[in-house]
Parts: C-alpha cells; sequence; structure tokens
C-alpha cells in the first residue's frame, strides 16, 4: 500500500495525533488538547511521548521511532516556510512515526 507523502506540520499532526493522544493518555492527557494545536505544541506533545515510551523495555523499538521522528520534527520547526528540507525532515518524521506499533496503544 502506497501512503501518501507528507509535506506538512498539519498533514503530520493529522496523521499522528490519535497515536501520540493514545500514548499520552496514560499520563491524565486529554485527546481534544491535540484539536488545532499548534506545530510547536505538537511537537512538544511528541517529546512527552518519547519519554512516556522510554518507561518500559517493552517499547524500546518504539522508543527509537518516536525519539527519531521528535528530532525531525524539531529540526523541521527551526526551519522557514519554503525551505525544501523541511518537507523532507517533516517525511523522514512522518515515516518513524509510522514505524510506531498504534496497535500497541489501542489507535
Amino acid at each position: 500500500m502506497q501512503t501518501l507523502a507528507i509535506t506538512s506540520f498539519q498533514q503530520v499532526i493529522d496523521r499522528h495525533k490519535a497515536l501520540i493522544a493514545a500514548i499520552l493518555s496514560e499520563e491524565g492527557f486529554d485527546a481534544s488538547d491535540l484539536d488545532d494545536v499548534a506545530p510547536a505544541q505538537f511537537v512538544e506533545y511528541v517529546g512527552d511521548a518519547t519519554h512516556v515510551l522510554a518507561q518500559s523495555p517493552l517499547w524500546s523499538s518504539d522508543h527509537e521511532s518516536m525519539e527519531a521522528a521528535h528530532v525531525y520534527l524539531v529540526d523541521a520547526l527551526s526551519r522557514p516556510e519554503g525551505d525544501s528540507d523541511k518537507a523532507v525532515l517533516l517525511a523522514s518524521a512522518g515515516r518513524h512515526l509510522d514505524g510506531v506499533d498504534a496497535t500497541d496503544f489501542d489507535c
């Protein structure tokens, strides 16, 4: 199955907000916090999810994927709109988020 290329923060958010909300729900996170979330806040939530996943060795591969996605998102956030590298960074972040086993988190 071919997936659509991710080229904007909004696409990353739309595609992966259920996953982030599910991971953070154990910490009392409300999924509605991701409605109309700004890119910088979403990146912070991905960082929070990275910390949650680091707490269990059962999630080590998911943690590695989430951590890599977070690094790419932080870098993309620092790039100006129109920077050609930004789309590459967002696509890489999306691929890493796709690598997190969402079935572990009921989403």
